[in-house]
Order: structure tokens, then C-alpha cells, then sequence
């Protein structure tokens, strides 16, 4: 399955002693600067991790570190490495795309490497890092607090990743090609990848004289894979032609595994990680708590934390500054704990009270003054753990139920 983000991108606009003023694009491919090249570029990303929209691609990928540049492969320097403190692996490789490669050998290009990484170590992917300067864990360290990084932990995660070619391979570059394109989607449309897959663009815009010039910065993601399972292909040389050598057999459509059942690196994260706090018994229960949800009509949106149920309406609750926005059920957590964090109003106030009603010994602080974290917990304020939170699934289900029902009848 594929996914094609919205092509409408609007100019930017800046507003300046009371004009409007609509920026203009800069063509990097096009321009006469000598530094503005895919070295200029890939300097950018790696010091500005930032600059790649990894919320909307893949939540369990953000917050990068930057490992190093021209990373040494055996089958080509790889861009640019990122990892995070969890142990998700992030590849680059970045292009202008005015390149004659650029049609059809960048993404064969990128899954050569990612392919060669996936036959490593911890131990080799450390000597790599280390002959660019300094090792990964050092690194990591540097942009964590002392006291939050279990370096044991952080190896394992590494290590189980490498094993399973689990990565986010990203192509960034200034004016990416609808041929690059149709490769991706040839790709998405017949062979399942183990790692996710992005095309972003960095729409580049120089800023009026009156701003001081420089150049305005605009991430947009072209297109990205949805779905995850191994594959192995390869891009014909002489044209754009893709290859599927080998890839995890289909399922029938009446299958249990059939594509709607498939999931993102960010929801198999979340549920190894689950287990591993927890047990299969839990994971499993949770599961299929999430898909109940699912079949009631709500979203299941991956955070960097574990999964957040939302309404799909955006009128159910308001912010603090009157703006309508979803409503935010449970959001269950991957070290095996649930919360209720969100904005509240009278609504959700009803449905936090009778929750809490379901254990002794949950509390709905509902006289904090911040709306958005009045919350259900434990009369001591710790979160619920999942396992003691299942214990009253029907019984919460049938709240959800009844609440959606209501809300939606209110807001007709």
C-alpha cells in the first residue's frame, strides 16, 4: 500500500510593515553558488535534523542524533546516520536530483545500503562511527541527561534492529522527480519493505532584503511507505524498471495477515517494547483493545511514547485559546502504563468521572487548573498500569461507546 501526501503546496508568504509579500523559490539545482551543492545540503540536515518531518512519517524515529556523514558502507558512503535513544536507526542520503543517478540509481542506491548495515553488528556499526570521529555511545550521551540513557538497553534495541534490517530510509533533496516517484510507488505497490521509506523535499525560499535576506526552509514529505515487510529488489540499470527477487508471500484477501492488518516500524516498536515491560499476555490484550477501538471509529495515532486514541472529530473538546480539537481517550504507553492526558471540558470531564469510578483506587484529578492534565490515575498520581486497566476493558469500552454517541448527537 502506498500513501501520497497532498502536491498543493501554497508559496509562503511574509508579512512586513503592514505588506504581504510572497516569497520566491530558489532552485538549488539552478543555482551559480558553488556552495550550493548536495555537500551543502547534507551539512544542512546533519547539523539541522530538524529540517526532516519525522512526526508525520514515523514517530518512533524522532528525536535524531547525528552520528556522522559519509558513512563508510563497503558498498558506498552512506549520507548521513542518525540514531535515537531508543535505537532507531535513521539513513539519508541526500540529492539534488539534478544528477543523471537521480531518476533511477538513488533508491537502489540507499537500499544497497541499508541492506549491507542490516548484516552488522553493534560492534561493527561502532567501528564505522568511530572512523568519522567519535563512537555512538559517547555521542548519545552527550545529548541526553546523565541520568536518562540505559546504555545496556540502548545496545540491545541497536543491535535488534540491525538484525532486522529495521530502519527509516529517507531521500531528501531540493525538486524531487515524479520518475523517482513512480519508483517508490512501483515499489509500495509490489514489494512490502521491512524499513519505512520517505521522499522529502526541501523547498528553499530567499527571504526579502528587509529580513535580512537568507534562505526560508520548507520541509514537505512527497510520498512514504505505510506498510513494513521484508523484501529484496533491485532497480535495472538501464531504466527504471524494479525487480522483486524475493519478498514475504502475499496473503489472501480473507487473510488475518492481509494488508489492512499490516503495520508501521513506529506500531512494531510499540508493541515490542509492550512486551517487553510487560508480557505476551498484555501485548496481546492490548492488541486487541486497539482494534476494538479501532472498528468503534476512533484514531489510533503513534506518538513517541506508545499510541494515542483520538476521536476523528475536531469539535468534540476546546484548547485553552477556544480552538476545537479531538478528544483524547487513553493514550496507552510502551513501558506498560496508561494516562489520560488531554483537554478536557465538560464533555470529557463526565466521561474522566465515571472512568475513575471503575477502581478504588483511581482518582479523576479534575480540579487541577490546567485543563489539558486532568487526568485519571492512581490516587497517588502514578499512571495506571495496562495489565490492571484491561481488568475493566468491557466495562470501559462500553463508555467510550456510549460517550462517542452522545458527543456526536450534541454536535450534529
Amino acid at each position: 500500500m502506498k500513501n501520497r501526501t497532498n502536491r498543493q503546496h501554497s508559496e509562503p508568504i511574509v508579512l512586513f510593515d503592514g505588506k504581504v509579500q510572497t516569497l520566491e523559490r530558489q532552485d538549488i539545482r539552478a543555482s551559480t553558488e558553488e556552495s550550493r551543492n548536495e555537500d551543502w545540503l547534507q551539512k544542512l540536515i546533519f547539523e539541522n535534523p530538524q529540517l526532516l518531518p519525522l512526526e508525520e512519517i514515523e514517530p518512533a524515529f524522532l528525536d535524531p542524533i547525528p552520528l556522522c556523514r559519509e558513512l563508510s558502507t563497503g558498498v558506498g558512503p552512506l549520507d548521513i546516520l542518525f540514531v535515537n535513544d531508543r535505537g532507531m536507526l535513521t539513513l539519508v542520503e541526500c540529492k539534488l536530483l539534478k544528477n543523471p543517478e537521480g531518476r533511477r540509481e538513488v533508491v537502489g542506491q540507499i537500499l544497497d545500503y541499508a541492506q549491507e548495515i542490516s548484516r552488522w553488528n553493534f560492534d561493527d556499526l561502532n567501528y564505522a562511527v568511530e572512523k568519522q570521529g567519535t563512537g555512538i555511545i559517547e555521542q548519545v550521551k552527550n545529548h541526553l541527561p546523565e541520568d536518562d540513557f540505559d546504555e545496556a538497553k540502548f545496545i540491545d534495541w541497536v543491535t535488534l534492529n540491525l538484525k532486522k534490517g529495521r530502519f527509516l530510509l529517507l531521500i531528501v533533496g531540493d525538486g524531487i522527480r515524479e520518475s523517482v516517484e513512480d519508483i517508490i510507488e512501483y515499489l509500495q505497490e509490489h514489494a512490502s519493505l521491512n524499513f519505512s521509506f520517505a521522499l522529502i523535499e526541501q523547498a528553499m525560499y530567499r527571504l526579502p532584503d528587509q529580513l535580512n535576506g537568507g534562505l526560508l526552509v520548507q520541509p514537505r514529505t512527497i510520498c512514504r511507505t505505510v506498510e513494513i515487510e521484508r523484501a529484496i529488489v533491485r532497480i535495472d540499470g538501464q531504466g527504471d524498471r524494479v525487480e522483486v527477487l524475493s519478498s514475504t508471500p502475499a496473503k489472501s484477501r480473507g487473510s488475518s495477515s492481509s494488508s489492512e492488518n499490516k503495520s508501521t516500524i513506529s506500531e512494531q516498536d510499540f508493541y515490542e517494547r509492550l512486551e517487553k515491560a510487560t508480557s505476551p499476555e498484555v501485548k496481546q490484550g492490548t492488541l486487541e483493545l486497539l482494534q476494538e477501538l479501532k472498528n468503534l471509529g476512533l484514531k489510533i495515532e503513534p506518538s513517541r511514547q506508545g499510541m494515542m486514541v483520538k476521536s476523528i472529530e475536531k469539535d468534540f473538546v476546546q484548547t485553552e485559546n477556544g480552538s476545537p480539537t479531538q478528544f483524547n481517550f487513553i493514550q496507552v504507553l510502551h513501558n506498560g502504563k496508561v494516562d489520560f492526558k488531554g483537554y478536557t471540558g465538560k464533555l470529557g470531564a463526565a466521561y474522566k468521572n465515571e472512568l475513575a469510578s471503575f477502581n478504588e483506587g483511581w482518582k479523576y484529578f479534575g480540579d487541577r487548573e490546567n485543563d489539558f492534565t486532568r487526568y485519571v490515575r492512581l490516587e497517588s498520581g502514578d499512571l495506571i498500569e495496562i495489565a490492571d486497566f484491561l481488568k475493566v476493558k468491557g466495562q470501559w469500552l462500553e463508555l467510550v461507546e456510549r460517550s462517542l454517541r452522545k458527543w456526536r448527537e450534541i454536535n450534529k
